[in-house]
């Protein structure tokens, strides 16, 4: 976060001429831009990444790079037998990219109850970290510390140490589906 003698030393800087001010006003016309290619980078970095780490029975969902910004949107991995029913993903609750969290996420209103029943949100509890469930959401939980909005340091990191991040995010997106991934099988199968 930028603190308030930052923002002070930014606002003197760009107030001292006017050179500085144009610089400083295109620089925040184009602040939403720039994130936006930042985030846009990283997202096609972690779906490489995801793709390395998955077979060929799984598919990427990534409705995020559409629009970075927009609240319910998400880049997800599902078994191609089973996308219909759930997606396993990161996601947002907000707009201005803010408030992600990890999910196991309904794709469609009537899922096996061995999915929906609460028997995965509680298993997920127990291996992973106790989080929430909801109409949508089998299980959620938000991502801690700088990994739940992305803004100025997760931007930097994005940037400038992308290997770090893309490995934090795929890693908690593969945990999830290594938890997962038998009970929703093990539901499909059933079906």
């Amino acid at each position: 976060m930028v603190s308030k003698g930052e923002i002070e030393l930014i606002v003197d800087y760009a107030l001292e001429n006017e050179s500085n001010l144009e610089i400083a006003l295109k620089i925040a016309f184009a602040f939403n831009e720039i994130r936006k290619k930042i985030i846009i980078d990283f997202l096609d970095a972690l779906e490489n990444a995801l793709r390395e780490s998955l077979d060929n029975e799984w598919t990427i969902q990534n409705n995020l790079k559409k629009d970075v910004f927009a609240k319910w949107k998400g880049c997800y991995i599902a078994k191609k037998k089973w996308q219909d029913i759930c997606l396993i993903g990161i996601e947002s609750d907000s707009s201005d990219a803010k408030n992600f969290f990890v999910t196991v996420r309904k794709n469609k209103e009537q899922i096996p109850e061995a999915i929906g029943g609460g028997k995965l949100k509680n298993l997920l509890d127990k291996e992973y970290r106790p989080g929430s469930g909801g109409e949508q959401w089998i299980y959620w939980k938000y991502f801690e510390g700088i990994y739940r909005n992305w803004d100025e340091e997760v931007l930097i990191k994005m940037s400038f140490k992308k290997d770090e991040i893309v490995r934090y995010f795929k890693e908690q997106i593969l945990r999830i589906k290594d938890i997962a991934t038998p009970v929703i099988d093990e539901a499909v199968k059933s079906m």
